[in-house]
């Protein structure tokens, strides 16, 4: 098969998305060498080609039956996505014409007409896969009320939906009832096995309100270890780390936090073989309810890192009492209490520890790919 994955976002970049899309479909390629994979992205950062910079970046090998397709010619007049997606149709339209063309991959909303439109023209599968839901929205914004619009109309239309999460297919569900769904885990690219012998917690991501990063210091205050370091892996710019070296400093922590900055992946791989326990906090909004499955978490498990997380449907889901510890939303002093739990009991360590090791060697990006194939093949 020749299988096309639309993205559409300026690469290699900070963004979670652009890494999680270069991830999966290169998951798929993997899992089967038959098929031609490519993955459509707007523009291309750097000066070296996509096979050095999945390398570099990445830690991929190359593929021959993989490849990255940049789209960079923007339209006079229009602005930069949607002169995407016009030169995507373009560019699908004439690989459907040499019968290069079998299924088409998106996780865009704003692409949803052009599936569509390709689809019945060409007679291809097309799929969704979600990480948003707009159908019920009630944000009044112009670009959030066009996705509800996009969403509504044409995710009827296609062939199935694919979605990291059950929550968010249970919300699909209930607007579409009768469409392909498929539940696929985040994966994760390498699994690896390490002692960890060192009272360091690990914070990887965004930087922004949404993670209740705060809550961490305020757990490290109260439990007043000086043993325990924290590792802060993340910063796209220096507004952003001042903000959180201020904060160690109102909370006298200067001495047991390291913040990064923004890191490559092969960075964040090296710096979690030392830390002993993930943190995931989130705050309580629509999106971390029901529709975030965070990368981070991936990224810990791939190094049999048990997590803490706030108790949400999404977290809860993943982690569960098996992997790790939710917390009370906003409730450092739970938090703190987990951490010192975590950090102390051996036993319990290398319990969650095994069970993280069986869940990842199932979420492998060549594994999640299969899934994906054989839905392909049934839907």
């Amino acid at each position: 098969m020749f299988i096309k994955y639309v993205f559409g976002r300026d690469w290699p970049s900070k963004s979670a998305g652009a890494s999680f899309t270069i991830f999966s479909s290169y998951g798929i390629a993997k899992a089967d060498k038959e098929n031609d994979v490519e993955i459509l992205m707007r523009n291309k950062t750097r000066n070296s080609s996509y096979e050095e910079i999945l390398i570099k970046e990445f830690d991929l090998k190359n593929l021959k039956n993989y490849k990255v397709k940049f789209l960079d010619k923007n339209i006079v007049f229009i602005d930069k996505t949607t002169s995407f997606y016009i030169q995507a149709y373009k560019y699908l339209s004439r690989c459907a014409k040499k019968n290069e063309l079998d299924v088409i991959i998106t996780r865009k909303v704003g692409f949803l007409p052009y599936l569509i439109l390709l689809k019945k023209k060409y007679n291809i599968k097309v799929y969704f896969e979600a990480h948003d839901y707009y159908i019920k929205t009630e944000k009044k914004r112009k670009k959030y009320l066009k996705k509800k619009i996009f969403q509504r109309i044409f995710l009827p239309k296609i062939n199935g939906i694919i979605s990291h999460l059950q929550t968010m297919i249970n919300l699909y569900k209930d607007f579409i009832p009768q469409q392909n769904y498929l539940l696929a885990r985040t994966g994760i690219h390498k699994l690896y096995k390490e002692n960890k012998n060192h009272k360091v917690i690990a914070y990887i991501g965004s930087l922004d309100t949404r993670k209740n990063i705060e809550d961490i210091f305020k757990a490290m205050n109260l439990i007043n270890d000086q043993n325990i370091k924290f590792i802060l892996i993340g910063g796209k710019s220096q507004k952003e780390i001042d903000k959180f070296i201020n904060l160690a400093k109102t909370y006298n922590l200067e001495s047991q936090i390291e913040i990064t900055g923004w890191v490559k992946r092969k960075k964040i791989d090296q710096l979690l073989k030392n830390v002993k326990v993930g943190l995931v906090p989130l705050e309580n909004n629509f999106f971390n309810h029901y529709l975030t499955s965070p990368m981070k978490i991936f990224n810990y498990f791939s190094h049999g890192i048990p997590v803490i997380g706030t108790d949400l449907p999404t977290l809860r889901e993943i982690i569960s009492d098996n992997r790790g510890f939710l917390y009370e939303n906003d409730n450092y002093e739970d938090l703190a209490k987990k951490i010192t739990l975590l950090l102390n009991d051996d036993k319990l360590y290398e319990k969650f520890q095994k069970n993280i090791y069986d869940f990842a060697d199932e979420i492998l990006w060549d594994k999640r790919g299969k899934k994906i194939l054989d839905f392909i093949e049934y839907s």
